[in-house]
């Protein structure tokens, strides 16, 4: 399956490995005790790809220059902290540096984002320093091997280079500074609101204006902070790739800012048959076919969506399905005609016209902050906003809320950082991210989302959220409640991901749902219930580790492990059997809800297939069981009519410590999920 968070693809700037490939060291100056240094590249040089040694004065790694450019640094005195970096793109992924190899003072670091920084990397992206003085006096050298995906070494350089420590300066009285005076002080940068940024103020109506300054300020390197109003901004805010572009931060602050992709629609006209007419004056059209060979409703993939007080209307393709909360409309007339709810006004409707709220696309080190993003158009596999081959994005106090179709949508990219963020009932999927590697996300919440997916009945792929060949991935704190879809889905090809304070409750689909990933995945301390499907479903997931959880009175299967036998192969070969799963810790209770598109009735544990690898790799320990009403819940077989009590079943999995028993009152903070005829009215 694919993600429901695609967006349109406008690729980064890519620095290509040429037969030469940049090493730069940079070295900040300071007024501290310093150490001069100078440095100079070895001659000897790998057959396989090349560096050469640069020096910038930046720790953006801005203005770089080729050491080899200058006569021995001309005996500058320079600060006791350098920036070491390798800028390297395919087929490099990881780089390893040697300080001064084969002797007493040998230091190895690798890194394995690009650019690759010899003291690492902080948070905001820009490189770690290395105080050189720690190196001690005279002569050293560094060695770098480049290496690809498979480890396999690329290309390889060394530079020789000396420390010289010089004697520090006498001290002399502070001057007491005049009142006119000017700070002359460069403080570090932070991941915050670097205290020697520049900031561009837009008032609504001059986004367009200040981005254009923000360029430009960028490009000379400098961090530079746009701050909005608190009020609403009826346009769109886009990063690009650009070409001069530097690596200095730059701050999207809305200062509580809402970046609406809807305008107001005031002007109707009564047909007289109880629906109203108003002038259309878009062309927005509708999104592609995704899926040409499945069965959907094309519905889906009108962009518009239309808002009274603050509830969504349903879409629909013809005249004849104007109901109640509806809407119409028809590009090749320039109308839009809408039946309203009882006791609606559409004098204040709004209606999406902007596909994008905001975009980041090619760009190193941007912040988002303290905004709402809300009410772009788009169809399925569309999102209103979002990040493509971007690194080090940071989102932090941001509302995502009735996007026609998707929210936010990341990927490709790397370093993506999410703080306090909320998606919250968009048309189709909240959240999605593909070929994202690095993610950490804390407190997030994902709820009310694909109420116009159900209303067609589009509640299985594409909704909600989805990761999809993510990985290294951190959640800490993910509540997931009151979804039209699964409330966590990790679809194909996700590794190295940590969730820690899950809360799943009264979605209408999975509560979480893990499928063909080669891992490891592990769970801890969830809280998985009253979802209208199973609470978590292992669609044939290696190394998934589940513990210190509670799952418990979901409609289907508390536990259900399904999919084909046959191995999955990823696209780089690797093998998932769906074997080595580890229960540990867990509470599991199921009752007898049935449910629409219910497995069955709360049943706690299914393994749909007889695969010995399973059983034999499978680790139970701790757990507790119970079923309100049954004492045979579990089925190991793919007999239909084999169900086991629970001393059957902890022999079979050799369950260590283990206990049939009630735990007694747990609490769930969502209810069931009702049947509606109206989903964009929730209940």
């Amino acid at each position: 399956m694919r993600g429901s968070h695609r967006v349109p693809s406008h690729r980064k700037r890519q620095r290509r490995l040429s037969k030469s490939l940049v090493l730069a060291v940079v070295v900040l100056s300071a007024a501290a005790a310093g150490v001069l240094v100078s440095i100079r590249p070895s001659p000897a040089a790998s057959a396989r790809l090349q560096a050469s040694i640069m020096v910038s004065g930046s720790p953006y790694r801005t203005a770089a220059k080729p050491l080899d450019g200058l006569d021995g640094l001309h005996g500058s005195a320079l600060s006791s902290t350098a920036y070491v970096f390798v800028p390297a793109a395919s087929p490099v992924t990881r780089v390893v540096f040697e300080l001064d190899p084969g002797t007493s003072r040998a230091r190895t670091t690798t890194d394995s984002a690009s650019p690759y920084d010899l003291a690492g990397t902080n948070s905001d992206g820009t490189a770690k320093p290395l105080d050189v003085r720690t190196l001690g006096a005279g002569s050293h050298k560094l060695l770098v091997r480049l290496q690809d995906a498979t480890g396999k070494t690329v290309g390889r350089e060394t530079a020789s280079f000396s420390v010289v420590l010089a004697p520090a300066p006498t001290a002399t009285k502070t001057p007491t500074p005049s009142p006119t005076g000017t700070a002359t002080s460069s403080p570090s940068p932070t991941s915050t609101s670097p205290s020697n940024e520049v900031v561009v103020h837009a008032a609504p109506g001059g986004v367009a204006a200040a981005l254009t300054k923000v360029r430009d300020l960028n490009r000379q390197g400098k961090a530079v902070r746009l701050a909005l109003e608190p009020t609403t901004y009826r346009e769109t805010i886009t990063l690009l790739p650009d070409g001069s572009a530097s690596t200095a931060p730059i701050i999207i602050d809305g200062q509580g800012a809402v970046i609406s992709g809807a305008d107001v629609f005031s002007s109707w006209t009564a047909v007289g048959d109880g629906t109203y007419r108003a002038a259309w004056p878009y062309n927005l059209g509708n999104a592609p076919d995704p899926w040409t060979g499945l069965s959907y409703d094309r519905v889906l993939l009108n962009r518009e969506a239309m808002f009274v007080g603050g509830r969504p209307y349903h879409v629909v393709d013809s005249a004849a399905k104007l109901v109640a909360g509806t809407f119409l409309v028809d590009e090749s007339k320039d109308t839009i005609t809408a039946r309203p709810r009882p006791g609606d006004s559409l004098g204040g409707a709004e209606v999406t016209v902007r596909r994008k709220t905001l975009q980041v696309n090619g760009r190193v080190n941007v912040t988002i902050r303290n905004l709402t993003l809300q009410r772009g158009a788009g169809g399925v596999q569309e999102s209103m906003a979002g990040a493509a081959d971007s690194t080090n994005l940071t989102v932090e106090n941001v509302t995502v809320r009735q996007a026609a179709a998707g929210g936010f949508g990341v990927g490709p990219g790397r370093g993506l950082t999410m703080r306090n963020v909320r998606f919250l009932d968009n048309g189709i999927a909240g959240f999605g991210s593909y070929k994202e590697r690095g993610i950490l996300i804390e407190n997030a919440e994902l709820a009310g989302n694909n109420w116009r997916g159900a209303q067609v009945g589009f509640t299985d792929w594409a909704v909600g959220v989805k990761f999809m060949m993510t990985s290294d991935v951190t959640i800490k704190g993910w509540n997931a409640h009151h979804n039209h879809s699964d409330g966590l889905w990790f679809d194909t090809d996700n590794r190295n991901v940590t969730v820690d304070g899950l809360v799943s409750a009264g979605n209408r689909g999975r509560g979480l749902w893990l499928e063909k990933n080669p891992g490891p995945i592990v769970i801890d301390g969830a809280r998985i219930c009253n979802n209208g499907h199973s609470g978590i479903s292992y669609g044939r997931s290696d190394r998934v580790t589940v513990r210190n959880s509670q799952v418990f009175t979901n409609a289907g299967w508390q536990h259900l492990h399904t999919g084909d036998a046959t191995p999955a192969t990823m696209a780089d070969g690797t093998v998932v059997r769906g074997n080595w799963f580890s229960l540990q810790n867990t509470v599991t209770v199921g009752d007898d809800w049935a449910q629409k598109d219910s497995m069955d009735k709360g049943w706690l544990l299914w393994h749909a297939t007889a695969d010995t690898g399973f059983w034999s790799s499978a680790s139970f320990s701790g757990n507790t069981w119970y079923h309100t009403v049954r004492n045979n819940p579990f089925r190991i077989t793919p007999t239909w009519s084999d169900w086991y009590t629970y001393p059957t079943f902890a022999s079979k999995v050799s369950e260590a410590s283990g206990r049939w028993a009630n735990p007694g009152t747990l609490s769930c903070p969502a209810p069931r999920p009702a049947k509606t005829l109206d989903y964009a009215l929730g209940g």
